[in-house]
């Protein structure tokens, strides 16, 4: 033994101010208990005074704080004192409850050995008492914001594999009480595809750097839910390799679809922003065009009016003023269109709209022309009621209009879904357009592809707008006196 370890020993048998020091200083409670008068138990001051009580007014009894503990965290105490008791290698040293005398809960940890006679027999007990409710509170309050933030913790011990999972990150993945995580299954958790090729990937490579992960991915759950989550990792080293691994988990599901659903706003806008250039640019080309050419005449008439037939002349006003009136139909067109992209989307029965435009259109009587229905019956979409009726009329109407007719025609719409969108096949057997040359202005505004007197290439333009304001998409295939097909994706 040290010399300054001896000395001290012997000043504390002598001097009971450094055993005072000692218990008031460095511990928050000394007790001493007589295990063969189990009732008989001597607590110093500070033991009383960390709970709040007066230690005159206190007993040195054993049921004085035995009254004070909560009932369960006792239970736990003698279950534990009975184990070091039997065997002095388990150590008696365990976290309890106390009700302090302003009402509040402190938190002790408790430790304690047991002193024996020459036979081994316990027959007093030393504990001392250590308040951690300071850091206890703190890890509530911790353990209370992450729970708000869904924020779990894990960590593995590499070497045995062992995996631990906190309450959270078992609430994230919806599993049972008396689920035991390991590897494998904390792996499969993770979608199949990109989201387990990444996590595995990840892994793998902290295991052999220690370098750590951040990631963004998917799971199911262990009730099947779908849930994004972030999973961050990191690795404890020693000698320069992974000994323990560790991290967070966070259910980032809310705020993953909220930026997703950002992103779509964003591309509507950028899609309506296009569509005001498009709108913008008729209004200052095509307006002042047909207004230049009034102008013009008008200023011809007015510098030599004897150059100029006024009958000639009014034919080309009349001409040009028609010209600018269907340029302001064209445009209320767009603009309509425009008004209405955020109204509200309705479930429409697309079987029933097609027949309906069918039946319409064979009112034209055209010879030689069928329609073939084959959509589903109960095929349902959501969209705009307007939009869509005006969409399956300009494409089936389009398909009639530029029909080959040297030949029987026909055009055949059907239609397949998923689980998530509906997609729509109209297939003509018409004149077809030549892509290599129009594919990049199939849908542009004033782009006609056909010689016919009621061509005025805002059809096209206007179902690709109608479209995309429920957030549905168009595509088109064709070839040149073969045929076209449009393709339609509506959401259900």
């Amino acid at each position: 033994m040290h010399y300054l370890e001896s000395e001290l020993v012997a000043l504390i048998k002598t001097n009971e101010s450094i055993f005072d020091f000692i218990g008031d200083t460095v511990l928050d409670g000394v007790w001493y208990w007589n295990l063969e008068k189990t009732e008989d138990e001597w607590m110093n001051r500070r033991f009383w005074i960390n709970l709040g009580y007066d230690p005159d007014a206190m007993p040195h009894s054993s049921s004085s704080w035995q009254s004070l503990i909560f009932p369960e965290d006792l239970t736990q105490s003698e279950e534990l004192l009975k184990a070091h008791l039997a065997d002095a290698s388990v150590p008696y040293d365990l976290i309890v409850r106390y009700r302090h005398f302003k009402g509040t809960t402190s938190w002790i940890r408790f430790r304690g050995t047991a002193i024996r006679d020459e036979e081994g027999i316990p027959i007093r007990m030393l504990g001392i008492h250590t308040d951690i409710t300071e850091l206890m509170d703190k890890n509530s309050i911790l353990d209370e914001c992450n729970s708000a933030a869904e924020i779990g913790y894990w960590y593995l011990d590499i070497a045995s594999q062992k995996l631990f999972w906190s309450d959270v990150t078992r609430r994230i993945h919806e599993v049972p009480d008396d689920f035991e995580p390991n590897v494998n299954q904390a792996i499969n958790f993770y979608l199949e595809g990109e989201s387990r090729e990444k996590i595995t990937a990840a892994v793998e490579q902290t295991i052999l750097d220690g370098m750590g992960y951040d990631l963004k991915l998917q799971i199911t759950t262990f009730n099947g839910e779908r849930r994004w989550v972030r999973s961050l990792g990191k690795a404890d080293l020693y000698n320069g390799r992974p000994v323990r691994m560790y991290g967070t988990f966070q259910n980032i599901t809310k705020s993953q679809k909220a930026e997703e659903h950002l992103n779509e706003m964003l591309k509507m806008y950028e899609k309506q922003n296009e569509r005001l250039k498009n709108f913008s640019y008729i209004v200052a080309h095509n307006l002042r065009t047909h207004a230049g050419n009034i102008k013009s005449l008008l200023d011809l008439h007015s510098s030599n009016p004897e150059a100029i037939d006024i009958k000639e002349m009014l034919g080309l006003l009349r001409s040009t003023s028609g010209n600018l009136l269907e340029t302001i139909d064209n445009l209320t067109d767009v603009a309509m269109m425009n008004a209405t992209a955020g109204d509200g989307l309705i479930e429409v029965r697309l079987y029933d709209v097609a027949q309906s435009v069918i039946n319409t259109l064979k009112l034209n009587n055209i010879d030689n022309y069928s329609f073939v229905n084959k959509i589903g019956k109960d095929v349902k979409v959501k969209g705009i009621p307007a939009y869509i009726d005006s969409i399956l009329l300009n494409l089936l109407s389009n398909a009639q209009k530029y029909r080959k007719l040297s030949e029987p025609g026909q055009v055949v719409i059907s239609s397949l879904e998923d689980q998530n969108f509906v997609y729509v096949e109209i297939s003509d057997n018409g004149q077809g357009i030549d892509m290599e040359r129009n594919k990049n202005k199939m849908f542009g505004m004033y782009k006609t592809f056909h010689r016919h007197p009621e061509a005025r290439g805002l059809g096209l333009f206007i179902t690709k707008n109608q479209m995309e304001a429920f957030g549905g998409e168009i595509f088109v295939d064709s070839t040149l006196n073969v045929g076209t097909t449009f393709k339609l994706k509506f959401k259900k």
